[in-house]
């Protein structure tokens, strides 16, 4: 890729508001506590998304995380256990985020949902 490409998709990426909400530091986190576990993760990655406020000021009123994660099926409990334990415990901007607005997030392990924390809506039958 030429430089002039390389330089317009990084400024592509700092149009996307939720780009500083990636929480580069959860991901160091997380993948701290996979190599203590001696896992092999071939592919790792977080998606941010978030819904904004319909009136001025327009904020975000709800933020989504999902963490996806590619890797062989003995590292799935590793995985989810570092990325509750991120999220939990050690994450500040995570914390700090959930006290104003709703956090959700899920982990996609091999295109798989292995833990959600959205809340379902409880469907009342007559």
């Amino acid at each position: 890729m030429r430089r002039k490409e390389r330089v317009a998709k990084i400024m592509a990426l700092f149009q996307n508001p939720l780009y500083s909400l990636r929480f580069p530091v959860a991901q160091v986190y997380i993948v701290a506590l996979l190599r203590k576990s001696n896992e092999v993760i071939n592919d790792f990655d977080i998606k941010v998304t978030g819904e904004l406020s319909k009136q001025a000021p327009i904020q975000y009123v709800s933020i989504h995380l999902q963490y996806l994660f590619k890797a062989e099926d003995n590292a799935r409990q590793p995985v989810l256990q570092a990325v509750t334990d991120s999220q939990e415990k050690y994450c500040g901007v995570s914390s700090i985020i959930k006290k104003v607005i709703p956090v959700t997030w899920e982990i996609i392990f091999n295109d798989k949902i292995i833990f959600t924390n959205l809340v379902v809506e409880e469907v009342l039958i007559n």
